[in-house]
C-alpha cells in the first residue's frame, strides 16, 4: 500500500479520480452512434460468436388426416465479431500545469479524454457498418460477408443524374426496406446524414411545411429536421478524417459522392473488449511530466444483411 503523500499515492489517487471522471462522462453522454447497435456484448477472446441466425420458416397447409410429420431443414448462419486493435490517447501535462489541475468531473483533461474515447466508439460503429461481416461454423472456417449490393440505392435514383438526398430517394428507400420485410413499426429506421444532407432535407417543401409535421416546430424555424416518412435523421460529420480516422473514407464510393447508412438497430451488434482504461502516471523520461492515458477497444458489425441499406448521394 502506498504511503500517503508519496508520488505513488498521488498517482493512485489521480488515476482513480480520472477513471471515475471519464467513465461518468461516457455514461452520461455515450457515443452518438451507440443507438445504431441494437445488441451488445463484452468479450475477451480475439474473436467471439455473436449469434446463430436461422432462416425464416413458412407454415404449410396439411392436406391429409394423420399424415406424416413434414420436418423442415433450416439453414443456420453463425455470426462472429473480431477483436480490433485498441485505440488510445495519452497527452502530457507539465509538472507546473499538473500542480494546478484536478482530474475531477469538470476537468478539461477528463472531458477531452471522454470526447476522444466517444469518437473512437463511433468510428468503430461506422467501420462495422460498411466493413465485412463474418460467418462460419468455427474459427477455422470463417468467410467474409460484404455489404449486400442489392441494398444500395444508386446516386441517380429517381432522376436522370446523380442527386443529393431527395424526397424521391426517401420514398424509394422506404419501399426497399418494406420489400425486404423490415418491420418499420417495430423499429424506427435511422438515416445517418452530414450537414450537406441536412441542407438537402431543409429544401424539401414537405419537410419545411407544418402541414406534414403539425405537432412540431417548423424546420426552417429551428434548423432541425424532424422525423419524416418514418425515418429518424441522425446528423454527424462521419466523413471528417480528424473525428473518424478509421472510417471517414468508407462512405465515399466514388469522388463527389457519399453513402448514407440506413438501418434499424437490430442490424448491428457492438462488442467491447475494453470500454475504457485510464491511468495517470509520472514520466521520469519527460522531466517528470504527468501522462494522462486513456484506452478503449470496441468493434461493431452487421448481424442481419437484410436490415442494412445505403443511399448514395452527391456532395
Amino acid at each position: 500500500m502506498a504511503i500517503p503523500g508519496t508520488p505513488q499515492a498521488i498517482e493512485t489517487t489521480q488515476t482513480v479520480e480520472y477513471r471515475l471522471a471519464v467513465t461518468y462522462e461516457l455514461n452520461e453522454k455515450p457515443g452518438k452512434l451507440d443507438i445504431l447497435c441494437g445488441s451488445r456484448g463484452s468479450y475477451s477472446d480475439k474473436m467471439a460468436q455473436i449469434e446463430d441466425r436461422f432462416d425464416d420458416l413458412v407454415a404449410e397447409e396439411r392436406t391429409e388426416r394423420n399424415a406424416d410429420t413434414r420436418n423442415t431443414d433450416m439453414d443456420v448462419t453463425r455470426r462472429w465479431i473480431m477483436k480490433p486493435r485498441p485505440k488510445d490517447v495519452s497527452p502530457l501535462l507539465d509538472r507546473t500545469d499538473m500542480a494546478t489541475t484536478k482530474l475531477d468531473l469538470k476537468s478539461p483533461a477528463s472531458v477531452q479524454t471522454a470526447k476522444a474515447i466517444r469518437r473512437a466508439h463511433d468510428d468503430a460503429v461506422i467501420a462495422g457498418f460498411f466493413g465485412n461481416a463474418w460467418v462460419g461454423a468455427g474459427e477455422n472456417s470463417l468467410s467474409s460477408v460484404p455489404f449486400k449490393s442489392a441494398n444500395i440505392m444508386a446516386a441517380d435514383y429517381g432522376a436522370g443524374a446523380a442527386t443529393g438526398l431527395t424526397l424521391e430517394k426517401l420514398i424509394g428507400m422506404q419501399q426497399m426496406m418494406e420489400a425486404a420485410l423490415v418491420d418499420m413499426e417495430e423499429e424506427q429506421p435511422i438515416i445517418l446524414i452530414t450537414s450537406k444532407q441536412k441542407a438537402d432535407l431543409l429544401r424539401i417543401n414537405q419537410v419545411q411545411s407544418r402541414d406534414y409535421n403539425p405537432l412540431l416546430q417548423q424546420a426552417l424555424q429551428t434548423g432541425k429536421v424532424a422525423d419524416f416518412m418514418g425515418f429518424r435523421f441522425l446528423q454527424t460529420e462521419f466523413g471528417n478524417q480528424k473525428a473518424y480516422p478509421k472510417s471517414f473514407n468508407l462512405s465515399v464510393p466514388t469522388a463527389g459522392q457519399r453513402a448514407l447508412p440506413v438501418l434499424v438497430p437490430s442490424a448491428m451488434h457492438r462488442g467491447s473488449w475494453e470500454e475504457f482504461f485510464g491511468r495517470v502516471s509520472e514520466r521520469a523520461d519527460k522531466s517528470y511530466s504527468w501522462q494522462i492515458y486513456g484506452e478503449t477497444c470496441v468493434a461493431a458489425t452487421r448481424v442481419n444483411e437484410d436490415k442494412a441499406f445505403q443511399i448514395l448521394v452527391t456532395e
